[in-house]
């Protein structure tokens, strides 16, 4: 997908690409709340972590990936959105100033 933030049309699509990010934030932490489910834990009850992987170790791989693949259909849109490539263009204008001048702050 291709964007160009000169053009009105493309801004559309780009504000649709940023209210993804609310939806994003309800995923992640619906797939935080399923390692948490499936998380092997210690004596404690805190989550055992791998840290060669940095991943949770779950406990029922079988039950896990069910679930796991049941919340991925359910946000089939915002992951196929996250796995389209995105060119933004945009417009600059660039001007030449003195060392001087900047290090100073434009004064």
């Amino acid at each position: 997908m291709k964007i160009d933030l000169t053009k009105e049309e493309d801004l559309l699509k780009y504000s649709k690409f940023m209210k993804t990010h609310k939806e994003d934030g309800i995923y992640e932490k619906k797939r935080f709340d399923l390692c948490m489910k499936y998380a092997k834990r210690d004596s404690n009850g805190k989550p055992i972590i791998n840290h060669k992987t940095k991943s949770y170790e779950i406990v029922n791989r079988k039950l896990f990936n069910n679930e796991y693949e049941e919340l991925n259909n359910e946000y089939k849109d915002l992951l196929n959105f996250y796995n389209t490539p995105i060119e933004i263009r945009i417009k600059t204008e660039m001007r030449k100033e003195k060392l001087k001048r900047i290090l100073n702050g434009y004064k």
